[in-house]
């Protein structure tokens, strides 16, 4: 080989060890990124609300008689499972079928009190009622809704997020209408400063959206879906 030959063969070999180095390290920082999602590093603390609960049980399945209040604790146990597989910690306003004072008169007030009470003890990144939707007038009307507070600036972009996902991943498979996030006027939403949306996950007035409810199989995977939306959120547009 040749004095011009030995010189290409020794930079294109110095080219060719940066570009492993290159390669090396990128592969080192995305399996180091991976490994912060996986154990949470930033630490994110979650609120889930399960709505209503005895003896407020809310909206009533017309087919089978569910309950809203237990379709919404069974949810929010599942979605919980999920974040904290994700390192996420977890806090439920209601962690059983009761509501989280008595049924004595006033007892929704007091009632709605203890959650946020909760909700602001642990400054949370996010919160989430879960609901079950019900419109009588209309039986055919059926899907998912997300609802935001308008006076909070992030209660927009965190329920548009899920709102998103949901259209994607659950509305459009299952037949039922396309939302957009919309405002609405909840008490647990308006309680916090947090990223906070009302997730109602379906109309229990529609048949379709009831078998689907009351199934195991459809709670896993909306929820499997809710909680890639709240994963999305936190990584991309918490504050």
């Amino acid at each position: 080989m040749d004095k011009l030959g030995k010189t290409i063969f020794k930079i294109s070999m110095a080219i060719f060890v940066i570009i492993l180095t290159i390669f090396a390290f990128l592969s080192v920082v995305c399996v180091k990124h991976t490994l912060n999602i996986l154990k949470n590093d930033a630490g994110y603390v979650v609120v889930l609300d399960a709505g209503h609960g005895a003896p407020d049980g809310g909206v009533v399945g017309t087919n089978t008689g569910v309950l809203e209040s237990d379709l919404n604790l069974k949810m929010v146990k599942i979605l919980q499972n999920y974040l904290e597989n994700a390192g996420v910690k977890v806090v439920l306003t209601r962690k059983n079928k009761y509501a989280l004072s008595g049924g004595a008169k006033g007892f929704k007030k007091e009632d709605f009190k203890l959650r946020k009470e909760i909700i602001e003890s642990v400054n949370p990144d996010a919160v989430i009622s879960i609901h079950m939707n019900f419109y009588k007038a209309q039986p055919s009307r059926r899907g998912a809704q997300v609802f935001y507070d308008a006076k909070n600036p992030y209660s927009l972009p965190f329920a548009a997020t899920l709102m998103q996902k949901i259209n994607t991943e659950i509305n459009k498979k299952y037949g039922g209408r396309e939302y957009a996030a919309l405002s609405g006027d909840f008490y647990i939403i308006n309680s916090t400063s947090a990223p906070a949306a009302i997730v109602e996950c379906g109309f229990l007035s529609n048949a379709e959206d009831e078998k689907l409810l009351v199934g195991d199989e459809y709670k896993n995977e909306f929820c499997y879906h809710l909680f890639s939306g709240v994963m999305q959120y936190l990584y991309t547009g918490a504050r």
